[in-house]
């Protein structure tokens, strides 16, 4: 989460939907911006367990806010078409990183499997995502449906929703509309088997006659056979059996409800333009 009470601004990082890019690029452009990173267990707040303050959702929010603030101050986030966010995190936290200790055996044995390759994504999501406690396992936080980080009750609290297939534009708007400037780097838009191989990245100034972001993009100089750059917003996604798609839809059913996008229309729907949306257009249907 980022705050800039100069801009009176709420950055809500949404995992797994551009918000390393846009938390940073924040940071960099505003003096005053103040970043929440990492885990902590506040035992004022009486939470068991650890709180992953770089993905504050808007009710933990609170606790770091007066309601003047949490109710005056401008909140954004970015979403993304639930299905190609949820491989994501599953390439990128789980399938493609190195083993490590966790608190969470679940997560643990997952990465075990995972590692091994004796776990597909359609095994996950039916055997290990169906029966995990997503509000309660802080190493899934990656996998909570977008809304737990968005809503109060049915409502949407966010003023600015940016969407991932558009963001962008999306993004160049909003910086415009903040008076800040339009061009920025892309941190975290690449392969998800990029940190496995050696590699370096080389910066590439793109614009165009919009005065297009500046953009830095990410190449792997050590070739693998699956590793492949996609477009954004249009990751490719396995096939989803009968038993995989029911769980996605029962997991995250509102997330394709409250924000536009249509499970059956595949990864790449992306439902409305959902820049300077208002609360109101996101409430529960």
């Amino acid at each position: 989460m980022l705050v800039s009470h100069s801009r009176r601004l709420l950055f809500y990082h949404v995992p797994k939907a551009a918000g390393t890019t846009v938390h940073r690029d924040l940071q960099r452009k505003i003096p005053d911006a103040q970043s929440y990173w990492g885990r902590q267990e506040p035992a004022h707040w009486g939470h068991q367990g650890p709180v992953d303050f770089a993905h504050l959702g808007v009710t933990q929010s609170r606790a770091l806010l007066t309601d003047e603030q949490f109710r005056e101050y401008l909140k954004v986030c970015v979403v993304r078409n639930p299905l190609t966010r949820l491989y994501s995190a599953f390439r990128d936290r789980l399938a493609h990183l190195s083993l490590a200790p966790y608190t969470s055996t679940t997560y643990a044995s997952t990465r075990k499997r995972l590692a091994t390759k004796q776990m597909s994504f359609n095994v996950f999501i039916r055997d290990v995502l169906a029966n995990v406690e997503l509000m309660e396992d802080i190493e899934f936080i990656h996998f909570r449906p977008m809304h737990t980080f968005t809503h109060e009750d049915g409502s949407c609290r966010i003023d600015t929703i940016l969407r991932f297939e558009n963001f962008f534009s999306d993004y160049r708007t909003f910086l415009r509309e903040q008076g800040l400037s339009q061009d920025y780097a892309s941190y975290n838009l690449r392969s998800a088997r990029f940190r496995l191989a050696r590699r370096r990245k080389e910066a590439v100034l793109a614009s165009d006659a919009q005065n297009a972001p500046v953009v830095t993009r990410w190449y792997e100089f050590e070739t693998t056979p699956r590793l492949t750059e996609v477009e954004l917003g249009r990751i490719g996604c396995p096939p989803l059996s009968p038993g995989a798609l029911a769980v996605v839809e029962r997991l995250y059913d509102a997330d394709f409800k409250y924000f536009g996008y249509d499970l059956r229309a595949g990864p790449a729907s992306a439902g409305s333009h959902l820049v300077s949306a208002t609360r109101e257009q996101h409430k529960a249907v």
